[in-house]
């Protein structure tokens, strides 16, 4: 299939509108945090809660009937003292049902949810792959609250990826935990198209052979540090190393931190936000097409400006809003010192010769073999912002220019562009003209019904001659004691269907449908308080059609 090419480069477009179509579903009736423009966060906690305590309620109520159809049996002597003991066992095992105690004083067995009759690529960290090991925890004795609440979020979230699959033709992978690092590591366990449950049990398991550059926050130069500074290369050794050590080494906030991390504990909640935080696009120049003078640097500029002005005008008429920062990102190969100042060809040659000896280094390193990022090792990443004066190409580009040329001075040694990148953030509401106009009318509206309900008697008139007799209120303009404020009306919509009972509803219709609890269920909610909520880390949609 050929790639749509735009301003010199691979146009994603398609691909961005597809994403923000799987968000769409994605979002409904439970809180998500869009992550990339194909990587999102859900939070699903509310309803599980709402699942686990209707199946606990199903669960009661049918030991209830089982209860009563044995009573009916019996004889009527002593029937009285009999209904009491019974009563008694029945409201211990409607406990064992939400995952409390068993009649024992343990916790109970096995997961209260019914297992859906298709588990098909599904898995539980720790256990035997697909059906057969989850099948097998399901049914394990000594499931706790939280064990209870991962497998109602197993469940929906096979329902969300059930509904994107059968709305949009695309297939996405999740992984369902506690936390937002173990949500995002279980959903890299299985692809495509399947989901993984990550239990505390499987935790230590998953956790401890990971490099410790794997963990959120410590991919970069603080990791390095840490390793070298412990002697430590896995998260396992990270988390073994004594809480007086780590904080001699980083401080006591920080070791505390990095203690509960390497337990998979990530205090990070999900964020409601289905648009995008920054709008950005870039170009990467593989081998001899890298950029070494500030000429190039200016071109590619002034075609990624454009591409941006684009985005910015489509995301302003969709979604209301502006951004009031500007980022140029830039992936660098350096040379060392010593090397001819500026970019001319004794720099580049030397560079050309960096370039060289890392990549052979790379591949060294990976056992001798070639990858897909081979090409870009030693690069280093250098980002510069600036305040985003206009949205505007040519503006957008000078600007950036200026960042790019400051960057270079610094650099005697040479320098060389592998992969350019433009950005615009820090988003504020900036309502179109119609749309700011509209509001305002719609406004006016129920503002002049006040008046005229404050004051009947026909107050009003006395505005309309001042308007020369029109009847001002007709065309959706209130006239009174108010005054006008020209300061921009707020274009923000809250994220569609944030949390169960959410504000919109989608057409393959609203989880509430099948999530709605009984009067014995939301009686029974109370019961269902979690101790850890249930995150959802849904990775890289699987974009294709299928």
């Amino acid at each position: 299939m050929q790639v749509p090419v735009a301003h010199g480069k691979a146009d994603i477009g398609i691909y961005r509108e597809a994403g923000a179509q799987v968000i769409s579903v994605l979002s409904n009736g439970v809180i998500c945090e869009r992550a990339s423009v194909d990587e999102a966060y859900l939070d699903v906690t509310a309803t599980a809660q709402q699942m686990l305590a209707t199946a606990a309620a199903a669960r009661h109520d049918n030991s209830m009937r089982q209860e009563h159809g044995q009573q009916q049996q019996q004889g009527q002597q002593g029937q009285l003292q009999q209904e009491e003991d019974e009563t008694g066992q029945m409201e211990r095992r409607s406990v064992a049902a939400d995952g409390r105690a068993d009649d024992e004083g343990g916790v109970s067995c096995g997961v209260v949810v019914p297992l859906p009759e298709s588990v098909e690529g599904w898995h539980v960290a720790g256990m035997d792959p697909g059906a057969d090991g989850v099948s097998a925890w399901w049914q394990q004795a000594g499931k706790t609250q939280d064990d209870q609440l991962l497998a109602a979020g197993a469940v929906i979230v096979a329902r969300l990826r059930a509904a994107v699959k059968q709305q949009l033709g695309f297939t996405c992978s999740a992984g369902i935990a506690h936390s937002k690092i173990l949500a995002k590591l279980g959903a890299g366990l299985n692809k495509p198209a399947q989901q993984t449950l990550v239990p505390a049990a499987a935790v230590a398991d998953l956790l401890n052979p990971l490099p410790i550059g794997k963990l959120r926050a410590l991919g970069g130069k603080f990791g390095e540090e840490l390793s070298t500074s412990l002697g430590i290369s896995t998260v396992g050794e990270l988390a073994a190393v004594p809480l007086n050590r780590l904080e001699a080494a980083v401080g006591e906030e920080t070791a505390a931190w990095l203690a509960r991390l390497a337990q998979g504990i990530d205090d990070l909640e999900v964020k409601p936000r289905t648009l995008p935080k920054s709008i950005s696009c870039g170009k990467t120049f593989r081998g001899n097409t890298a950029i070494t003078g500030l000429s190039a640097v200016h071109k590619w500029l002034q075609e990624l400006g454009k591409e941006l002005q684009e985005r910015i005008e489509a995301d302003r008429k969709d979604h209301q809003r502006l951004p009031g920062l500007l980022t140029v990102s830039i992936d660098t190969l350096q040379g060392g010192s010593g090397a001819a100042a500026g970019t001319g060809a004794a720099a580049a040659a030397m560079v050309a010769a960096a370039v060289g000896q890392n990549a052979a280094a790379a591949v060294a390193a990976n056992g001798g073999r070639h990858t897909a990022q081979t090409w870009r090792a030693g690069a280093v990443n250098v980002s510069r912002s600036c305040n985003l004066r206009r949205p505007v190409a040519e503006v957008m580009a000078e600007d950036a220019l200026k960042l790019v040329k400051k960057w270079a001075r610094d650099r005697a040694d040479g320098w060389k562009i592998i992969g350019m990148f433009l950005s615009a953030s820090n988003f504020v509401a900036a309502p179109t003209g119609a749309s700011t106009l509209e509001r305002f009318m719609a406004a006016a509206g129920p503002q002049q019904e006040q008046q005229e309900h404050l004051n009947p008697t026909g107050a009003g008139a006395s505005d309309r001659q001042v308007m020369g007799g029109s009847d001002a209120a007709a065309s959706g303009i209130a006239i009174g004691s108010g005054s006008f404020s020209s300061s921009p009306v707020s274009g923000s919509k809250r994220p569609a269907a944030a949390a169960i009972g959410g504000s919109k509803k989608r057409a393959y219709g609203d989880l509430r449908a099948f999530l709605a609890p009984s009067t014995a269920a939301a009686a029974a909610a109370a019961a269902t308080a979690a101790l850890g909520d249930v995150i959802v880390e849904v990775p890289k949609f699987e974009l294709q059609s299928t």
